[in-house]
């Protein structure tokens, strides 16, 4: 199976069910089932289906497919070379995050391990929160870094919850 790395705030709006198309600067031959990897965590989080890569795109399909790709107006300039939308379908969150090991110079995708993808459909069964609606993106996003905090600290064997890249250790109440 493969993985594609994808950053924050756009990975936590796939896995909630908000942004369907993943906009890259080239296209993508590749169908079918995907892991989804939040970049720089070493976790793998959610699946999806990729099922059409569409463009390039221009700026009025741009504003017209907002909906889709869920880039703010005001951030659209500094995406512009993001023309090709790699269309996404049926994405879930795992029940836990999955650790994986990331290959040096692995940038886009990720060839996952044998033992990782048995991990993943074990997470699968396990029960997830279901999350619907544009307002839960935030509280999504949230949720979803303490989990990766904390499954980055089990991956590296500490207890430090603090990740790179976020705001610092998981709260104790639950949060």
């Amino acid at each position: 199976m493969k993985g594609l790395v994808i950053d924050e705030p756009w990975l936590s709006l796939i896995v909630s069910g908000n942004k369907t198309w993943e906009m890259r600067s080239r296209p993508t031959s590749h169908r079918g089932r995907i892991a989804l990897i939040q970049k720089g965590s070493g976790v793998v989080v959610g699946l999806a289906d990729l099922v059409d890569c569409i463009g390039p795109l221009d700026a009025v399909a741009w504003r017209a497919h907002a909906d889709k790709h869920c880039i703010p107006p005001d951030k659209q300039e500094s995406t512009r070379p993001w023309t090709m939308a790699w269309v996404l379908e049926g994405a879930v969150a795992l029940g836990e995050p999955v650790p994986y090991e990331h290959p040096n110079g692995a940038v886009v995708w990720v060839r996952l391990q044998d033992e990782v993808v048995a991990k993943i459909q074990a997470s699968l069964s396990r029960p997830k929160i279901v999350l619907a609606g544009p307002e839960v993106a935030a509280t999504t996003r949230l949720t979803l870094t303490s989990t990766f905090k904390s499954a980055v600290a089990s991956a590296n064997g500490t207890s430090d919850t603090t990740a790179p890249g976020t705001l610092g250790p998981v709260a104790n109440d639950g949060t």
